[in-house]
């Protein structure tokens, strides 16, 4: 399916005519890592609340995730947003990609949440291998004091280059933390088909924390995700 409407300047002679000016960094706040490692003490393998609405748009991406929405199809919670991604040559492959491992953790809700060793064998090995080893809540820490002695842009240009770990990521996909949901992906013309795509997803809060949905997307091994209010 083509989006018709982008708010993009296509250039379609070879070159992409996007004036990407410099996206602000959408990655977990220092504060929201200490609660990820908090949690991760006491969380153990319990199943957990699940509000109507989130349930509901589970759900809902399941089904977008088997097949994409119609036209006619209305996006659900407030709406949604788009998203530029970039890639070398094999758009099609990542969105596939980035599909099969929403695919993995959809079927996860249907029981209780599994540790992230059964993670590490639930998902594909391309995607676990992406990330980051864990580290220490120490080792964190110093890593933090450190990026924030440095002035402003420094620490931006570390937080653009640093991976996620694994367990991160995942506290963003559980369940209470879900605010964005799988709308739909789709090429662009030639001669940029092959290098770039759109990803749409509902949304239930603006703004979003959207750091894992670009992650997914770099894990799978796109180049940048950058938002169309960005572009």
């Amino acid at each position: 399916m083509q989006y018709q409407n982008l708010k993009l300047n296509f250039i379609l002679t070879g070159q992409l005519s996007l004036n990407l000016r410099k996206i602000q960094i959408s990655m977990v706040l220092d504060l929201i890592r200490s609660k990820i490692y908090k949690t991760k003490l006491f969380r153990g393998r319990e199943k957990m609340p699940v509000s109507n609405e989130v349930m509901h748009e589970i759900l809902l991406e399941r089904k977008r995730l088997a097949c994409a929405p119609s036209l006619s199809d209305k996006p659900t919670g407030i709406g949604s947003v788009r998203f530029v991604v970039s890639c070398e040559s094999n758009a099609k492959h990542i969105i596939s990609l980035a599909k099969e491992v929403l695919k993995v953790i959809s079927d996860a809700y249907e029981n209780e949440w599994p540790d992230l060793v059964s993670w590490k064998e639930m998902l594909p090995d391309f995607f676990v291998d992406s990330f980051e080893p864990e580290i220490s809540k120490e080792d964190m820490d110093k890593r933090i004091a450190y990026r924030n002695s440095l002035p402003w842009k420094e620490q931006q240009k570390l937080l653009a280059d640093e991976k996620w770990s694994l367990d991160s990521w995942l506290y963003w996909l559980e369940p209470e933390n879900r605010t964005w949901f799988w709308w739909d992906a789709a090429l662009l013309k030639e001669p940029i088909r092959e290098t770039y795509f759109i990803v749409a997803v509902v949304v239930l809060e603006w703004p979003f924390p959207w750091g894992a949905l670009k992650w997914l997307f770099k894990a799978c091994g796109a180049l940048d995700v950058v938002s169309e209010e960005d572009l």
